[in-house]
């Protein structure tokens, strides 16, 4: 087991530290995608206005608002809020254009298990 938890530990810290990276870099991208929705709604959605002046503790907040249309369904609750407008806008963007959010997001779900699963081997097999 201890050597389970070798594995996933850096695996866990290289996964969420690579979302971070991923985002930083993509940041020209997200830029891109808010000039677009701006130039077609004349605004950008207040969360992602508050969460672009929110520095790292915001890094992922501030793409959000752009992953849920792409991955729930017009009707579903994450949603059922959202302007049809805005979703249909996001929605029908070039996969190109936004399947960097869905890397970035994978990476930080990939993270976030592994450092589930690293929490569970350290305390359910090796804390004494």
């Amino acid at each position: 087991m201890i050597l389970i938890f070798m594995i996933l530990t850096p695996l866990c810290v290289l996964a969420i530290f690579g979302a971070f990276a991923y985002s930083t870099l993509h940041k020209k991208q997200h830029k891109l995608l808010c000039d677009e929705f701006y130039k077609e709604f004349g605004c950008l959605p207040d969360e992602v206005v508050i969460s672009q002046a929110g520095g790292i503790f915001f890094t992922f907040q501030k793409d959000i608002y752009f992953l849920r249309p792409l991955i729930f369904n017009i009707k579903s609750i994450f949603v059922r809020k959202m302007n049809q407008d805005h979703y249909y806008f996001i929605r029908n963007q070039p996969k190109d254009k936004v399947r960097w959010i869905k890397v970035e997001f994978s990476l930080l779900l990939t993270g976030f298990i592994l450092f589930l699963a690293n929490a569970f081997v350290f305390y359910g097999f090796i804390k004494v």
